[in-house]
């Protein structure tokens, strides 16, 4: 039964710290100013993703000695997190180039990708990764953009958090309904770590995630998806399909800024969610709102979107893979079709 209580700890605790991680962030002048590429208009402390760290390290640990997690999952979260979190709150504090960032993830992410067997351990619904050297690399480039999508797509309040908690909410249910139990335990702490934090960053939000907080998410889902795909669990395929929002609209703002001829690797605005986000803002404005309260009337809507989309769109279609995996290919991509054709709509990889 003691298990049960976990989450509700991990929740306390990532509230608590999560205040406390503010009082630091101010005190010590962690701040994010707003420039031209920001959504926000007031300067916020940032750096609340350390309690989400801290939190899911202590129930991963709790997990690991009571026999729940397996080593390789193990080694991966807790020396991998670790590494990425770290990097990400010393880039917190004081810039750290691009280049140095990238070499402590592509070393990471090679090395958790040899902890579950490189590409001939991973399962993609049935499918083996062909050629291993290529499917290492593959699977590597796959893990450190999904940690770094988490960062460019954490832009406004409470969207990161929003679409982290719907997406391991649904693959929750989808592991019950296969009978998975046990495997469900540390996805829950991780949703009641983030659930604490994101009490204070709804819009308008008191703290931000940081570097900290959204490479860490970003590389603790892509470990998941890896360690259930190498053991069997679930199709790789479904945490494609639940993280198409995020997936959608990195890339394609990505490629969209390429084909212009853009410095794609340049800090900007142009994500399809913040297009909406600033239109949303514009649309309170002229309704007599005052600009923070029309700037969280946007975020909050744009966030609420995600997780609606999440539930009624991507969770039934990847119910239906991890029941039918030979429709994997087929079902991937009706779910991102739409998504593609409204982050084209919003104008992602557009400058504002």
């Amino acid at each position: 039964m003691v298990d049960w209580f976990i989450p509700g700890i991990v929740f306390s605790l990532s509230f608590l710290l999560t205040g406390l991680a503010r009082r630091y962030s101010v005190a010590r002048q962690l701040m994010d100013i707003p420039n031209s590429r920001s959504s926000h208009d007031v300067p916020t402390p940032r750096g609340g993703g350390i309690a989400i760290v801290f939190c899911f390290i202590g129930a991963l640990l709790y997990y690991y000695n009571t026999g729940y997690v397996k080593d390789s999952a193990f080694n991966s979260l807790f020396v991998g997190g670790l590494l990425i979190a770290g990097i990400g709150y010393w880039d917190d504090h004081r810039h750290i180039s691009a280049k140095w960032r990238l070499l402590v993830h592509f070393s990471v992410a090679f090395w958790v990708f040899s902890l579950f067997g490189g590409s001939q351990g991973l399962q993609f619904g049935g499918d083996v990764v062909g050629a291993a050297k290529i499917g290492n690399l593959f699977g590597a480039v796959a893990l450190v953009w999904l940690l770094n999508l988490y960062n460019f797509m954490d832009g406004i309040d409470g969207f990161a958090g929003a679409e982290t908690i719907s997406v391991l909410l649904c693959i929750v249910f989808i592991l019950l309904v296969n009978g998975k139990l046990h495997e469900s335990f540390l996805l829950i702490a991780l949703v009641a770590a983030c659930l604490g934090f994101l009490i204070w960053n709804w819009p308008p939000a008191k703290i931000f995630m940081g570097d900290v907080g959204s490479g860490f998410l970003g590389f603790v889902l892509g470990v998941f998806a890896l360690y259930m795909a190498s053991e069997g669990i679930l199709s790789l395929w479904c945490w494609v399909i639940l993280l198409a929002v995020f997936l959608v609209d990195s890339t394609v703002t990505l490629l969209s800024r390429i084909a212009r001829g853009e410095r794609f690797y340049e800090a900007h605005r142009s994500h399809a969610y913040q297009h909406l986000s600033i239109k949303l803002q514009k649309r309170n404005g002229l309704k007599g709102m005052s600009p923070i309260a029309a700037r969280a009337r946007g975020h909050s809507f744009v966030a609420l979107c995600c997780v609606g989309i999440n539930i009624f769109w991507l969770f039934p279609l990847a119910l239906f893979v991890s029941m039918r995996p030979e429709s994997r290919i087929y079902l991937t991509c009706v779910s991102m079709a739409p998504l593609v054709v409204i982050a084209l709509k919003l104008g992602a990889g557009k400058k504002l």
